[in-house]
Order: structure tokens, then C-alpha cells, then sequence
């Protein structure tokens, strides 16, 4: 038997079922606002991955960028040719 279950007068039955809708509410109310508030840490923590990759991907691309301009410029470019075709 828990300590709550114990047998009430009908007086005090009516006044435990008057506040239930107003418990339920709250425990509602309760639940979307932890709900809201997990969202809120996901989404933060969303922008900042998004906003590390964005930082990786420029850097990498800056990176790649001048690896290939040194390569470029100690190999000059060789212009094709025009040679002749003969038949």
C-alpha cells in the first residue's frame, strides 16, 4: 500500500479530482517546455558542427588552393603545339 493510497472522505476525493485537470496541465505544461528546451540545445549544437565543418571545409579548400598554385608555378605551362599535319 503506498502512502497515498489510503481511503479519503468523499469531501476530500472531490477536492484531489478538482486540482487534476490543473496537475495535468502543468505536468504538461512541464514536458513541452523540456521538450522545447531539448530542441533549443540540439539546434545550438547543430549551428556549431555545421559552423566547425564550414571552417574545416574553407580551410582545407585554401589549403588545396595553394598547393596548386606552387605546383603550377614551378612547372610552366607548355603550350600545345600547332604542328602540321601532313598527308
Amino acid at each position: 500500500m503506498d502512502v497515498w493510497d489510503y481511503p479519503k472522505s468523499a469531501r476530500h476525493q472531490a477536492a484531489i479530482d478538482r486540482m487534476k485537470p490543473e496537475r495535468d496541465a502543468a505536468l504538461a505544461k512541464s514536458s513541452a517546455m523540456k521538450i522545447k528546451l531539448q530542441r533549443e540545445q540540439d539546434t545550438a549544437l547543430a549551428v556549431k558542427e555545421h559552423e566547425a565543418e564550414m571552417i574545416a571545409t574553407r580551410a582545407k579548400t585554401a589549403r588545396l588552393r595553394a598547393a596548386r598554385i606552387a605546383r603550377e608555378a614551378e612547372v610552366p605551362a607548355k603550350k600545345p603545339s600547332r604542328a602540321k599535319i601532313t598527308k
